[in-house]
């Protein structure tokens, strides 16, 4: 009998390494797992590559971008902590909703860039994991990035993240021309309208003080010729209106006075 539980086991054993390891991706993430829209929200666990499905967390992706927001084509650093036991690993991605890469990566040290992604090129199983790598912002116009992250720690636990930095805009911004859309009136009191021409399908509306920082984001879609946005609590000065629409970025300076 003990011999044949011995055979047993050393039949199994080895099947058990396997099914641990099968899909496990210890040189990096295969591409299109942060989760992004763009990536049709695939992750490591809809993947099968990982058993624990991700929970939405903050603080592991982090950046040195400043809070008035990136300066284009300008060189920043992206860093990743992961903490807990066992093999960690990461996939990141700055992109638009529509999937297209906004800047571009560098790998640093245990980390590659592929395509789009830049992945761990080899796990840690330190208590608290770190890489950093490089990420050069845009040109002038690109407007918010989101950084779509997706983190494992073991095949067990995995976790995801969006980081949306923004451009640093000034007082000298140049205004875009707004062929398809109207905003008015300006100066504005309590309502700010948005007309839209009828090709114009969906909208995305930032009203950003002159730092970059923003005030107020709505998304509004064209059911109606014109939608309408509260500006009576905001309080009286100078913004800028951001608007994304049909894939172009419009800017018009307003003045809030009640």
């Amino acid at each position: 009998m003990n011999k044949k539980l011995l055979i047993v086991s050393a039949l199994i054993l080895p099947m058990l390494l396997i099914n641990n390891t099968i899909n496990s991706s210890p040189n990096g993430a295969p591409g299109a797992r942060t989760g992004s829209p763009g990536d049709g929200g695939g992750t490591c666990f809809t993947s099968g590559c990982h058993t624990g499905a991700p929970t939405e967390t903050v603080g592991i992706l982090t950046t040195n971008v400043p809070a008035e927001g990136y300066t284009p084509n300008t060189a920043y650093t992206v860093t990743v902590t992961l903490t807990g036991t066992g093999n960690k690993g990461f996939q990141v991605s700055p992109q638009n909703i529509t999937g297209t890469e906004l800047g571009t990566l560098a790998a640093g040290t245990g980390s590659w860039v592929i395509g789009k992604y830049i992945t761990h090129s080899t796990p840690k199983n330190t208590a608290t994991a770190v890489w950093t790598f490089q990420w050069t912002a845009p040109a002038k116009g690109t407007g918010d990035v989101n950084f779509y992250g997706a983190f494992a720690i073991t095949r067990n636990t995995t976790k995801t993240q969006v980081l949306k930095v923004t451009e640093k805009l000034g007082s000298g911004i140049q205004e875009s021309d707004l062929f398809s859309i109207n905003v008015f009136p300006n100066p504005v009191s309590n309502q700010l309208n948005l007309l839209f021409n009828n090709n114009t399908k969906n909208a995305v509306i930032d009203l950003l003080d002159l730092n970059g920082k923003e005030i107020l984001h709505k998304e509004l879609n064209n059911n109606t010729a014109e939608n309408a946005i509260d500006v009576s609590t905001i309080k009286e000065g100078n913004y800028i209106v951001k608007i994304l629409a049909d894939n172009n970025i419009y800017y018009k300076k307003i003045s809030i006075n009640h």
